[in-house]
């Protein structure tokens, strides 16, 4: 169902909504390059608004923390050579700030696309997902690994937003 996945988005974000941003390092210049904004009616802050798909956390405090519609897109941040899948937008885009290419999953699954994308791309993939989804990690890379994807696993307590910018540790 894509019905009203068209939203209103103001791209002028509200204090809470930046507040929560730049706790894990997104500054008001990140959120402009990424398009990030704000829907008033929802309350919520619009981290992915495409023709056919929306993803945004919530601050109405009611209803679940990240809302979504439509069609997940395939999603690439920044260029460096290393492609990082992770879970969230917010994880993606810090690790396209640490030079790296950053590429939300929006959930923990691989879809054909994406595995596509990857296969094609012939870069080195590394899957970073938090602990509750390290099975589900191993199976992927293994997985990719098959197809000929120099791919590995990174298992943090934690997602990839909530560490410093100093991602050095990765090579």
């Amino acid at each position: 169902d894509n019905e009203g996945v068209d939203l209103e988005v103001d791209y002028t974000i509200p204090p809470e909504g930046m507040r929560w941003l730049l706790q894990y390092g997104i500054t008001s210049q990140d959120a402009e390059l990424y398009k990030l904004g704000w829907n008033h009616e929802a309350q919520m802050l619009v981290l992915v608004n495409m023709p056919d798909y929306y993803q945004g956390r919530n601050f109405s405090g009611k209803g679940p923390k990240y809302l979504s519609r439509g069609r997940k897109p395939l999603l690439f941040y920044g260029g460096g050579g290393t492609i990082v899948c992770v879970e969230d937008v917010v994880s993606a885009i810090k690790i396209a700030k640490a030079g790296h290419t950053g590429v939300p999953l929006l959930g923990s699954s691989i879809s054909q696309d994406l595995q596509e994308a990857l296969i094609s791309r012939r870069s080195p993939v590394i899957l970073w997902l938090d602990r509750d989804k390290a099975k589900e990690a191993v199976l992927a890379s293994r997985n990719l690994y098959s197809k000929g994807v120099d791919c590995s696993v990174r298992i943090t307590a934690k997602d990839p937003k909530e560490y410093s910018k100093c991602y050095r540790d990765w090579e």
